[in-house]
């Protein structure tokens, strides 16, 4: 029996996912295409956060891999080897990805061939390095055959080091630990704002290389695994203390990116988001009271469901642009039409693809689920 069977599930990060993956799809589908009509400037900042959202998924990570696999000891060794770890891994991202390759696949052809929005040599690196989760590397094509695929780029890179990282970490106090994989947030995140200068334009392989880079993202992963390392072996806290740090990262967050065409560029930082997410990580882990309205069994459904939505989003945006482009729908009505359809598909691709082959992969032996 694995130590997470004696481990409380986390139901309202499970939830909490659905939202950041939510946020994502806005941002594509809405704000990126100009959907947005006469929506207020605050409504339409916090419609921008799509590629911010993603640091939570990285923070969350750490957490969550720390909170699964960690021992009941806290200087103890992982529950399971390496070389598990890396096939429960695996079992648990490539049903969806190569799924969602396989949809996309079309639209990588037709800009490559027809509208020659994307150049050839583009488009053999996208071949080559996609599949194998090495795309977000070469910034050229780090947004290349399915967009957001990048991050899982840089999951793969996490995936790979957790072993060796929980063995090196694991000899650090878990105080210091914290000070130090936020250090490193900081400093990271300096480094990022020097590279990303107002002078470059947006697509620039500088701003590319600032965006997506793998090794840019793991002090997030790092964060996040030390908030893990202090849920679980730091002082117990009271569940309304939990609630009161959920609360307060959630407000924050609207603020910031609510208020981002008012704030300046270091509040959108990852110096700034890391803490406003590990509020809402850590808080969520144990909240109760009103809060406890995202334990909801279907808002749990959308959650386990949100790796699914984020991997295919962009391929069905396309699908369904190409089915639409005749019609004259209103915008609102395209946009909750196709977040219909988004939601829908996701649960079908993780009830009927994920899960299947997943538990094939693994032959029916993996850690439960956060």
């Amino acid at each position: 029996m694995s130590v997470f069977a004696t481990r409380a599930p986390l139901p309202i990060l499970t939830s909490l996912r659905f939202f950041a993956a939510a946020e994502v799809v806005i941002y594509h589908e809405v704000y990126t295409m100009g959907r947005l009509g006469g929506v207020n400037f605050f409504l339409r900042d916090l419609a921008s956060a799509g590629y911010e959202a993603v640091t939570f998924f990285f923070v969350l990570s750490g957490f969550i891999l720390t909170y699964v696999y960690s021992g009941r000891l806290e200087h103890g060794c992982l529950t399971t080897s390496s070389r598990e770890f890396w096939k429960a891994r695996f079992a648990r991202i490539s049903p969806a990805y190569f799924l969602g390759l396989l949809v996309a696949l079309p639209h990588f052809v037709y800009s490559t061939l027809i509208s020659k929005t994307t150049a050839i040599p583009d488009f053999i690196l996208g071949l080559a390095l996609v599949p194998i989760l090495q795309q977000a590397w070469w910034p050229p094509t780090a947004m290349a055959w399915n967009a957001p695929a990048w991050s899982l780029s840089v999951e793969f890179l996490f995936y790979a080091c957790f072993p060796i990282l929980a063995l090196i970490t694991g000899r650090l106090s878990r105080n210091y630990f914290v000070v130090l994989a936020y250090g490193l947030v900081i400093s990271v995140a300096i480094l990022r704002y020097i590279i990303s200068s107002p002078s470059n334009a947006f697509d620039s392989p500088a701003v590319n290389f600032e965006m997506f880079f793998p090794l840019f993202h793991l002090p997030q992963f790092l964060f996040g695994m030390a908030l893990g390392r202090l849920y679980l072996f730091g002082p117990t806290v009271s569940r309304k203390y939990h609630s009161a740090m959920l609360y307060a990262g959630a407000v924050g967050l609207m603020l910031v990116f609510g208020g981002r065409s008012m704030l300046p560029a270091w509040a959108h930082t990852d110096a700034t988001l890391v803490l406003l997410f590990g509020c809402v990580i850590f808080g969520g882990a144990k909240a109760d009271g009103a809060l406890s309205v995202l334990a909801f069994p279907p808002l749990i459904l959308l959650g386990e469901a949100r790796y699914a939505m984020y991997i295919l989003h962009m391929p069905l945006g396309w699908w369904w642009d190409w089915l639409t482009r005749r019609l004259t729908l209103p915008p609102l009505t395209s946009v909750v039409v196709y977040f219909s359809i988004v939601m829908g598909m996701s649960i079908v691709t993780y009830q009927y693809v994920e899960k299947p082959l997943r538990r094939r992969l693994l032959g029916h032996r993996e850690h439960k689920p956060a």
